[in-house]
């Protein structure tokens, strides 16, 4: 339970950037409230995973300093997003015999969440769980209902998805939060905060897609009758363009990815200047290279064509034909990109009937930027919460039961 007007931590580390938030949440109508934000360029960290454990922790704690300092105040609540390349999004479906009595939450309900969880573990002993979702709860095989105990059914069924990383990772991230000296909260996977946070925008959509187009990898996720279903990751990201354009105009990285944001257009059929003189600033050194924009723009396109159809590779592989997606929406640094939007119209390979940038409904961007997007998600995540998450608790009794898991929040 979030306790009113007690200032709360988001920190979103990224691959380029590191975003942190404070904001407090209050009110009769909880209005969220942002009291702090900072970025700074991050450093080791490759999608997602830590490289460098020392030089991570000195960006944490100059990033999260300067915003404590802006409040003056010691954050006792951060919640961190994280989203490894080496992440697992495993779902399957589960069965109790019940026998024509009545619905049990410890015996039945209880029984067949923990009996997935242990399964999931039997498994994937090299992994460790982040989030679980539990859905579609159904008796005698085809009703859906929202509360099963008391009722009397034959069987009971579930949906479940477990979201998961590497063990390793899990555990380099745990020492970075003590390495750090984080008031830590919790973990929270960076794409599922996003789907979640548009959900509560769009309650009536019963099917949307969602791409986070990074910095070094883009995400991708499906939601479908109010369950989060599918997602999945690519490495490759908005670098990928960049380093393209660097080889091709033989300029450093730095100036390919000026030349990339301030000129280059996804479309070249679209653009309507042919070459420019880029003035770069380096060391106090001004020098001017003549570029051939029809060179900058044929790069741009042929990358990003290339990562719609490997987009278009995963989604295909679901097999969703017969799915028209409400929305498609997109976010992340790729999505900037001049015309990304027209391109990916033009070659995505699924039905919808809308394409929409990424807007938190906390109203809060007029003064905050696209960098902030999954720190506003998760912050929409946690004043809101997903019903179908499990909270896992420390059972205090000892009894049959290793842990508990709050299915009815």
């Amino acid at each position: 339970m979030i306790e009113l007007d007690t200032p709360i931590g988001v920190l979103d580390i990224g691959s380029e950037k590191s975003k942190f938030i404070i904001f407090s949440i209050s009110g009769s109508e909880n209005k969220v409230q942002i009291l702090a934000n900072t970025i700074i360029k991050t450093e080791g960290v490759k999608k997602g995973i830590i490289s460098d454990l020392n030089k991570l922790s000195n960006v944490i704690n100059e990033l999260i300093g300067k915003a404590e300092d802006i409040i003056k105040k010691q954050i006792d609540k951060i919640y961190i997003s994280i989203s490894p390349l080496n992440f697992y999004f495993t779902s399957f479906c589960q069965s109790k015999f019940i026998g024509d009595h009545e619905i049990d939450e410890i015996k039945d309900l209880q029984f067949l969440v923990t009996s997935g969880i242990n399964l999931f573990h039997s498994s994937h002993e090299e992994k460790k769980i982040i989030h679980v979702l539990n859905y579609n709860l159904r008796i005698d095989k085809k009703n859906i209902v929202e509360n099963p105990c008391g009722l009397s059914a034959d069987s009971l069924e579930n949906d479940i998805a477990i979201i998961s990383c590497n063990k390793n990772t899990y555990k380099n991230y745990q020492k970075l939060i003590k390495k750090s000296y984080l008031k830590f909260e919790n973990f929270i996977y960076s794409p599922y905060s996003l789907i979640a946070s548009i959900f509560y925008e769009n309650p009536l959509a019963d099917s949307f897609l969602v791409i986070d187009f990074g910095h070094e990898k883009i995400s991708i996720s499906i939601f479908v009758n109010k369950n989060f279903i599918y997602s999945t990751s690519i490495a490759i990201g908005s670098r990928y363009i960049t380093s393209d354009i660097s080889k091709g105009l033989n300029l450093n990285y730095d100036v390919a990815e000026k030349l990339k944001v301030d000129y280059a257009h996804c479309n070249q059929m679209k653009s309507q200047q042919n070459n420019n003189y880029l003035d770069i600033d380096d060391k106090e050194i001004k020098f001017f290279k003549k570029v051939s924009n029809d060179i900058l723009n044929n790069i741009t396109n042929s990358r990003t064509e290339e990562i719609i159809n490997l987009i278009n590779n995963e989604i295909l592989s679901l097999n969703l034909k017969n799915i028209t997606f409400n929305k498609i929406i997109y976010t992340g640094k790729g999505c900037r990109l001049t015309g990304f939007e027209d391109i990916l119209k033009k070659k995505i390979k699924v039905k919808t009937l809308l394409f929409e940038k990424y807007e938190n409904y906390l109203n809060l961007k007029e003064y905050l930027s696209d960098d902030y997007d999954i720190c506003l998600s998760i912050i929409s995540l946690i004043k809101n919460k997903y019903n179908p998450e499990i909270k896992i608790l420390k059972n205090k009794k000892e009894n049959f039961f290793d842990k508990f898991y709050s299915i009815f929040n």
